[in-house]
């Protein structure tokens, strides 16, 4: 019997086999990926992104691209992840962060838990 990871690569092998026309992918603007196959800083990016989202965005992405982090949302502006950001940007510029500045970057997170479970109890 065949384990669930099993039966999604077979599943995957037969929709890519459906989207080749003359051994050409066509149909699909990329090919798809499996896990074991993505690299180290996308599963970085993809932890942050989580990080960054916000309860009502239906998606949040992270991507590194000429030495910037671009962040896409559904929002029309990504405020938590920006001020986050600005956070964690001082944090790591520091040579040696003080625990204030450990602090400070530990609110944001803390605030951010706290107003997402009393949005949750509404």
């Amino acid at each position: 019997m065949a384990t669930p990871e099993e039966k999604i690569k077979l599943l995957t092998e037969d929709l890519y086999k459906l989207e080749l026309i003359n051994g050409v992918h066509v149909k699909a603007s990329i090919e798809p990926q499996i896990n074991n196959k993505i690299s180290k800083q996308n599963k970085y990016l993809d932890t942050l992104a989580r990080l960054l989202k916000e309860k009502n965005d239906v998606c949040l992405a992270v991507c590194y691209h000429n030495g910037r982090l671009l962040i896409a949302s559904n929002r029309e502006k990504a405020t938590y992840a920006e001020n986050y950001l600005l956070a964690l940007q001082k944090f790591a510029k520091k040579e040696s962060p003080s625990f204030e500045d450990y602090k400070d970057l530990m609110k944001l997170i803390v605030k951010r838990k706290i107003f997402l479970s009393l949005e949750e109890e509404e």
